[in-house]
């Protein structure tokens, strides 16, 4: 069993993750955290990120600081909550479950094929990994006849590739004495091969495993392997227990896990546990049929692909997402966090990935991630998909916090009207917990670089944030108090992805058929949930309706031709609705909205209807960027308006009718009321003007802006260059930047002699670094300004900076917060002068790796 989120103690304004990107410096995290307490956060997610290479993670030293954080948290009333990983996808324990034990690694299967020659004769090469599998396969379409060629396997060298003068004594003792004259030629980087002869109209296919290279360690966890998860919850969640433990249900919530995914997210994932549990669960070997997983050998092949797909999922949920919340919930804390390609449906098991409605179920509050700024509207329908996936699978299982990572990947022009316009997309999903990303702890060097605009006291709306925070968490309890009132179960149609293959164009179409049967239950202001035709198996039907745990279902929209009719026909009792039906179909009034539409595009309004007590709620929100103008009729005497950043509001229903005016991207939630002694307002929901555009969507700034006060950027360099044996380029005008991004990579220029690989001492690379490099800025300030500002590592490498001709020493630069902790400041006021001005940093041995990380300010 897990934890339970209590409505009525949690506090649902938003937690941000933090990003620990530099050093956790005492002073830094307590003024970081005040700050935290005047945007009015709940609190925050601590979350390693690039850029701290002062608490090595996974050490006494981190735990430690983590612990600090919370004490100093506890103190202001601040929750904050643990991120399992360093950085994502979860699983891997900053690379130490797989680095330090191999056998965790996780594998990924392909599949090699070859045909013989006229005479029979094969030579397929298979590459490197582990052999699994090889058969010479003749085919009908129906049925196969298969050769095991496991015999005919082995390793292969290369072709030779020098020959070359040897001079070798060969024994030691005559080192320098004597040699021995002769040619030699060498082999090397043997593969496995098969080289044999097989009968006329066979094939051959092999299947290899290949360990998944991917990822910020060069590899990934094996999450099918329950050792592997044994290990990453002792070295990530056993260890903040043993160090923060006492805090754990009180300071510190619950635990988030991002993004876990099969083999890195390759298909086809493999694990050396698979054979023995697929002989247990199936009853057959597998092994004689792993070429089916990719393509279509025989009529066998679906149910072969299903079984092993299905398998994959069943492991995954068993092996670790059972354990992760087991574990929570043994110590009290939450389990959260999202898993990856909410949106995508079908795509999640094709792509072995994972599979919502049978894994989101261990989440005490199921989350999902929206980056970005579009919005699900109705021309990008697709992204709305995902949130009611979570918010259904919530629903379903009666958990009323539903998380959404949001807000990623945005410029830094971006503002708070920015904010509002997708946390009110979130809230109308259902999603009333939002967890901005992030809020930078740094943004020195390139840490401004990672997944764009900081949210927190760099932000340039951050003064109107404490607003955003306690309007955020109002509307989240409001809806968290609510009940889902859908009556109404979109079943998707996952299980026939299970068989097909990647190349299968009915697995899109699918996708896309359930994307527009959810955009027209949404334009008809329609409650709905969706489900997949796998789980709806172990739902009973009781008095025509389908009970999926804490939800009951009397209508149930499908999809005919891909849903197996089996599933359809044990529905008795239960309306049954086809998706060309939902247009004309006639809906129960407690699944549905009354909007009747005047002025603006309607499409654009989106709503959610709840029910609280007595109460029914609707949020209702104008995706739009234009006015709607529309009434919604309501079943009371009066109505209840709840608006951003105003007091409540009761109005009197005329004809039972509520008018309502919403600029573009507002929102609002209308509450159904009995009483009678209210007094009509006028106007009652002001209309502050048509929204256009906003500025950073047509204009983004992706470099950080200081807004808070008047600066001059100096970001534009002409850049001299030249090795020290030819010269490349001369005067290239462009944006700061380090040497190797001007002038290429050591790699891309290497000339290499091929020598032998023994011979080290005739080996030779000739690179064009080090090398002369020098940038030259030419600017004429706006108005009189008295420091240059600059971070802590502006400069890399080592560099003379002169600024009208005089030397400006490093050394005499002052640490002043400006936009960071680590900022610092020289007073020019004497070397700058009117009209144009000088700086130039010049490098005299440059390596790649040198040059200029930010842009320097004026201030």
């Amino acid at each position: 069993m897990g934890k339970k989120v209590n409505v009525k103690d949690f506090d649902f304004r938003p937690a941000p993750f933090w990003f620990l990107n530099h050093e956790l410096d005492n002073d830094e995290i307590i003024f970081q955290l005040d700050k935290m307490k005047e945007a009015h956060l709940s609190g925050a997610f601590m979350h390693p990120r690039a850029g701290n290479y002062y608490q090595t993670y996974g050490s006494k030293e981190w735990f430690e600081k983590i612990d600090f954080i919370c004490e100093e948290a506890q103190k202001r009333g601040l929750k904050m909550w643990l991120y399992d990983e360093d950085p994502f996808p979860s699983g891997v324990a900053g690379g130490r479950v797989f680095l330090e034990h191999p056998e965790f690694r996780a594998y990924r299967m392909l599949l090699i094929k070859g045909a013989p020659d006229e005479n029979g004769k094969v030579d397929l090469k298979l590459g490197k990994g582990v052999f699994l599998c090889a058969y010479a396969i003749k085919t009908d379409g129906e049925k196969s006849d298969r050769i095991d060629l496991e015999e005919s396997v082995g390793t292969v060298r290369g072709e030779y590739f020098f020959r070359s003068s040897w001079p070798s004594p060969y024994y030691w003792d005559m080192m320098g004495k004597i040699t021995v004259n002769h040619m030699r030629a060498e082999t090397q980087q043997s593969e496995m091969a098969i080289m044999t002869t097989i009968p006329a109209g066979y094939e051959v296919y092999a299947v290899m495993a290949q360990p998944v290279l991917n990822g910020k360690y060069g590899g990934y966890s094996d999450l099918l392997n329950p050792k592997a998860t044994d290990k990453f919850i002792e070295y990530t969640h056993e260890r903040y227990k043993k160090y923060s433990g006492s805090k754990f249900g009180k300071t510190i919530p619950g635990i988030f896990t991002d993004e876990p995914q099969i083999c890195g997210g390759f298909p086809m994932a493999f694990s050396f546990t698979i054979f023995d549990q697929f002989k247990k669960e199936y009853g057959y070997d597998v092994r004689p049929y792993l070429m089916d997983v990719f393509e279509e050998i025989d009529n066998n092949s679906t149910k072969v692909r299903r079984d092993y797909r299905k398998l994959v999922v069943k492991l995954l949920e068993k092996n670790f997402y059972k354990k992760l919340f087991d574990w929570c919930g043994k110590n009290g804390i939450y389990m959260t966090g999202h898993l990856c390609g909410e949106e995508a449906l079908n795509t999640q098991v094709m792509g072995g990935q994972n599979f919502y409605s049978t894994i989101l179920k261990y989440w005490d509050i199921p989350g999902f991630d929206f980056l970005g700024q579009n919005l699900g509207d109705n021309d990008h329908f697709a992204l709305t998909v995902g949130g009611k996936l979570v918010s259904s699978v919530a629903n379903q299982s009666g958990k009323p916090a539903i998380l959404c990572e949001f807000a990623a990947c945005n410029p830094y022009n971006y503002d708070i009207k920015g904010l509002e316009r997708i946390s009110f997309y979130q809230l109308v999903l259902g999603i009333n917990m939002l967890v901005p990303h992030g809020y930078h702890f740094s943004l020195e060097g390139f840490r401004k670089f990672d997944a764009g605009c900081s949210f927190f006291y760099q932000f340039k709306d951050f003064d109107k944030m404490a607003d955003f925070n306690e309007m955020i968490g109002k509307f989240g309890k409001l809806l968290a108090e609510g009940k889902d009132l859908s009556d109404v179960l979109v079943l998707m149609p996952y299980d026939y992805s299970y068989g097909a293959l990647g190349s299968d164009p009915k697995v899109g179409e699918h996708r896309q058929r359930v994307v527009d049967a959810c955009r027209k239950l949404t334009n008809r202001y329609i409650e709905y949930n969706v489900m997949d035709d796998i789980t709806i198996n172990d739902c009973p039907v009781i008095n025509g309706k389908v009970k999926m745990l804490k939800k009951e279902y009397s209508t149930v929209v499908v999809f005919k031709d891909a849903i197996d009719k089996k599933v359809i026909d044990r529905l008795v009792g239960v309306n049954i609705v086809d998706e060309s039906e939902i247009d004309s179909y006639e809906f129960k009034n407690e699944n549905k909205t009354d909007i009747e539409a005047i002025n603006g595009d309607c499409l654009r309004i989106m709503v959610l209807k709840k029910k609280a007590g007595k109460k029914i709620r609707y949020y209702i929100y104008n995706s739009g960027f234009g006015q709607v103008e529309f009434n919604i009729n309501v079943k009371t005497p009066t109505a209840k308006l709840i608006v951003p950043y105003e007091k409540d509001r009761r109005v009197k229903t005329e004809d039972g009718k509520v008018h309502l005016v919403l600029g573009g991207c507002e929102a609002l939630i209308v509450e159904e009321c009995f009483r009678t002694d209210v007094k009509e307002i006028n106007n009652p929901v002001p209309y502050t003007g048509e929204v256009k555009e906003y500025p950073f969507m047509d204009n983004p700034e992706l470099d950080y802006v200081i807004y808070d006060r008047p600066n001059f950027v100096i970001e534009d360099y002409e850049m001299e260059f030249s090795s020290i044996k030819e010269k490349f380029s001369d005067n290239v005008t462009g944006k700061y930047g380090l040497v190797r991004e001007r002038f290429g990579t050591l790699r891309d220029y290497m000339k290499t002699i091929p020598m032998p690989t023994f011979d080290f001492k005739d080996s030779r690379v000739i690179s064009i670094y080090p090398a002369k490099a020098k940038y030259t800025a030419k600017f004429t300030p706006d108005r009189k300004y008295t420091k240059l500002l600059i971070e802590s590592t502006t400069f890399i490498g080592n560099c003379t900076i002169t600024l009208n001709g005089k030397e400006l020493n490093l050394s005499d630069f002052e640490i002043e917060r400006v936009y960071d902790f680590r900022n610092k400041t020289l007073d020019v006021t004497e070397l700058l002068r009117e009209g144009e001005n000088v700086l130039t940093v010049e490098y005299q041995e440059a390596g790649e790796f040198d040059g200029i990380t930010s842009r320097i300010y004026l201030i």
